[in-house]
């Protein structure tokens, strides 16, 4: 009865030993996979932060990281290492889904300024030409404030008064600048804006 026992317990012991190594088996594939995937999620994130279209970039990401997870998953041999694979994946892709949002969000941001700034200086251009009549220059200087205006939402109100301020300075000292260089006498120039 006793050597029932011992090769009985022997047998436990064999059995757990066995699935330890296929645990541990599993593990290293998933760790491997893994590191993989996260190599492969942080590639797509610089060539997705190269589309100009935010929006659409967001929505590929979300789209193709889905894809790869699934992708690395069905190279796996399986179960126990889909499954250890799976928190890992889960990990990674939260990591890198942070990381991608914050710098296309960043992007929003940076292209709403260059995007504000290419529509001002185009008014700005407009409103200090001294061969369009008075009322299309005031319409234009009026657009550029408003086009500063709604860029408080993502600017922000101490950056939207920076920018009118400067808007103001610059319309001001263009419109001299080509009042006198078109032959007005300085004086009657600046005389007008006060």
């Amino acid at each position: 009865a006793e050597t029932g026992q011992q090769l009985a317990s022997a047998g436990s012991e064999l059995a757990q030993f066995a699935f330890k190594k296929a645990q541990i088996g599993a593990d290293n594939e998933a760790q491997q996979a893994s590191a993989e995937l996260d190599v492969a999620l942080q590639q797509m994130q610089l060539n997705l932060l190269q589309n100009p279209n935010m929006q659409n970039a967001d929505a590929q990401y979300k789209a193709q990281s889905k894809q790869l997870i699934d992708q690395f998953k069905g190279k796996l041999s399986n179960k126990l290492a889909k499954d250890a694979y799976a928190q890992r994946a889960l990990r990674i892709q939260t990591r890198n889904q942070t990381s991608f949002s914050k710098a296309n969000n960043a992007r929003v941001v940076q292209q709403r300024t260059v995007l504000l700034d290419q529509d001002t200086n185009n008014l700005l251009t407009f409103a200090t030409d001294l061969n369009n009549s008075f009322a299309l220059r005031a319409t234009a200087a009026a657009d550029a404030l408003s086009a500063i205006e709604d860029a408080a939402g993502d600017l922000g109100p101490e950056e939207v008064n920076k920018r009118q301020d400067k808007f103001y300075y610059s319309l001001a000292r263009d419109s001299l600048i080509k009042a006198i260089d078109g032959g007005e006498d300085a004086e009657t120039v600046i005389n007008e804006f006060r």
